[in-house]
């Protein structure tokens, strides 16, 4: 009960800041609807009774027309104000769906997010948000119903106190809400992973980039037999859950319902002895017919407004899950330009769940202004070393400095405005081409002249040019949207990494994946053209993650990572006159490449 009386405070205070004039009219008129009901109880009495005493038409019609209006009114008051206050609780949803990103977003660790426990967590926020449109009805509707109650406990108290043990047995009901809500929630904690599931499934038959797999693999027919068994599974988990859920139920609603049967019996024994009037046991039947509905509506409300709680708190526990997620008072100030350069003292890293680490004791100064290839076969922990060194992962031993000062000590959000990448697994944003660029940089989102010079830096132009213009759409998921290659979509994610015109890092990482050769040098000849341009203004370092050896030559200098560990670190040049593991690697590529074309 504690948490739904949370969730109606913040639904309230919430609705109150978004649209006060909806909230007061939309939630007066239901309100008002509300003191109709009851008055359709107060009008069949008085009707009854001056009915059977001869009262002239005047009073009759008197009495028939305030029934009448009560029930018009019931029905009227109740749907004007669901007009108004329905598009409230839509904008409550929104606000409800931009706490939850900020709660995901708002500098919380990516390992975090990646884990299957935080996606479990985000699918059942989707489903509790989804649903939270209902939560300021449910809210006005309770107290709607608790000012209903009031007044009913009011009138049966008219015809004899002892009525009002029909409120207690009301009660019983409300009380058991809560647990039977648990074994729902406990069942679709169970069944998140079954709907994610599920979505990849329905993904994996319906959309276009990965349908030809499917279909060319023959495997349609076991897709969708994996979907109906992930879609079994989930219904028989969620239908234990409601079992449970609607046998709680049934064992509060037991008691009430015999209640309704005794009150009216004992007020007809009442009318049968002279004890209340005929008008009196048509009140009563009538406000026990309503308090049954005033239960069962209470009820559901209760059941919206809880689910509503679950989410919410979802949304804390997600919250709370970030470490020194909290404004920083004391947080240093980020230069403008790197002096020294970053220094890694024994950083390891493993990923939560995981037994071993996926790094292990790098040691490591990079000064300002270097260019760092780093290499190493798949798993090696390239990749992970790149998200360590931009804040989205935190070290699990060790720790990195930047100009001396600890990157803990800086605003994670300043560290990541100060770093820029083109990830292996970069995403094609559906968006314009121009947003799809601008998002780089989210502050220069509509800076024309950045977003040209980022397309300059990148050598994006022959790619811009074919899409005519900027306010074009990319992708296939708009029917006047412009799809590109890979290696297109490849060079809009390159010129949005250099949207940023002064960071501090730098990252390239497997930019050749899609890649053919001749277009891969292209990229990396733009790359490093505004690398040195960003080391020359800002200090900046430059990563630069590749499996191709022979376009790490020009880097200032090679880190070589082997099972998680650094194998070398030196000239390109140094590291062939050495031998050892980087030497052979290299020997092996360029024999395969020679070999390639001698073929």
């Amino acid at each position: 009960m504690k948490r739904s009386l949370n969730a109606i405070r913040l639904v309230l205070a919430m609705s109150w800041v978004i649209d006060r004039k909806r909230l007061i009219i939309g939630a007066g008129l239901l309100l008002l609807g509300s003191l109709a009901q009851p008055g359709v109880a107060i009008f069949v009495r008085d009707l009854t009774n001056a009915t059977i005493a001869h009262e002239s038409a005047l009073v009759l019609t008197a009495f028939a027309s305030g029934l009448a209006l009560c029930i018009t009114g019931q029905l009227m008051l109740a749907h004007l104000g669901h007009l108004w206050y329905y598009e409230l609780g839509e904008l409550d949803e929104i606000e409800l769906a931009k706490r939850m990103s900020r709660a995901i977003h708002n500098d919380q660790p990516l390992d975090e997010i990646e884990s299957a426990e935080v996606a479990d967590k985000i699918e059942l926020l989707r489903r509790d948000i989804a649903s939270a449109r209902v939560t300021l009805e449910a809210t006005i509707g309770l107290i709607a119903v608790a000012i209903q109650l009031i007044i009913t406990c009011f009138l049966l108290v008219t015809v004899s106190p002892w009525l009002l043990l029909l409120l207690v047995a009301a009660a019983v009901p409300v009380l058991t809400t809560s647990a039977s809500e648990k074994p729902v929630q406990d069942a679709r904690k169970d069944a998140a992973a079954f709907t994610r599931r599920i979505r990849n499934l329905r993904d994996a038959s319906t959309s276009a980039d990965r349908v030809k797999e499917i279909r060319l693999g023959h495997g349609a027919a076991r897709v969708r037999a994996l979907h109906g068994e992930a879609q079994l599974e989930l219904a028989a988990t969620m239908a234990a859950g409601y079992r449970r859920y609607y046998g709680i139920r049934l064992l509060g609603q037991l008691p009430f319902a015999l209640a309704l049967l005794a009150a009216i019996a004992y007020t007809a024994w009442l009318t049968f002895n002279g004890h209340s009037n005929a008008g009196q046991l048509v009140m009563v039947l009538a406000l026990t017919t309503q308090v049954g509905g005033q239960v069962a509506n209470a009820l559901q409300q209760l059941n919206n407004v809880g689910l509503s709680a679950t989410g919410l708190e979802r949304i804390e526990e997600l919250r709370m899950s970030a470490a020194d997620r909290d404004e920083q008072a004391d947080a240093a100030v980020m230069g403008a330009r790197l002096t020294t350069g970053l220094h890694l003292d024994g950083v390891s890293y493993r990923y939560p769940g995981n037994v071993e680490s996926s790094l292990t004791d790098i040691t490591l100064d990079i000064p300002a202004g270097t260019s760092v290839a780093v290499v190493g076969e798949n798993g090696a922990g390239k990749s992970t070393l790149i998200k360590l060194i931009q804040g989205l992962y935190r070290p699990s031993d060790g720790r990195i400095t930047v100009d001396g000062r600890p990157l803990e000590s800086f605003r994670p959000d300043d560290w990541h405005r100060a770093s820029a990448a083109l990830f292996q697994d970069f995403v094609h944003f559906a968006f314009r081409a121009r947003e799809s660029i601008g998002v780089g940089d989210i502050d220069r989102l509509d800076d024309d002249d950045a977003i040209e010079a980022a397309i300059d830096r990148a050598k994006a132009r022959p790619v811009t040019d074919r899409i005519g213009s900027l306010d074009t759409y990319l992708g296939r998921d708009f029917h006047d949207g412009e799809e590109l290659s890979g290696g297109q979509w490849q060079t809009i994610g390159l010129a949005r990494s250099l949207v940023k015109d002064s960071p501090l890092v730098l990252t390239l990482d497997e930019p050749g994946h899609s890649l053919d050769p001749e277009s891969e040098l292209r990229m990396i000849d733009a790359y490093e053209t505004a690398a040195r341009d960003f080391a020359t203004r800002t200090g900046a370092i430059t990563f630069y993650v590749t499996h191709r050896l022979s376009s790490v030559r020009s880097a200032d200098l090679v880190l070589v990572l082997r099972d998680g560990q650094i194998d070398a670190v030196s000239t390109h040049d140094d590291l062939i006159a050495k031998g050892g593991y980087y030497a052979e690697l290299f020997t092996m590529q360029a024999l395969a490449y020679a070999d390639h074309d001698a073929e």
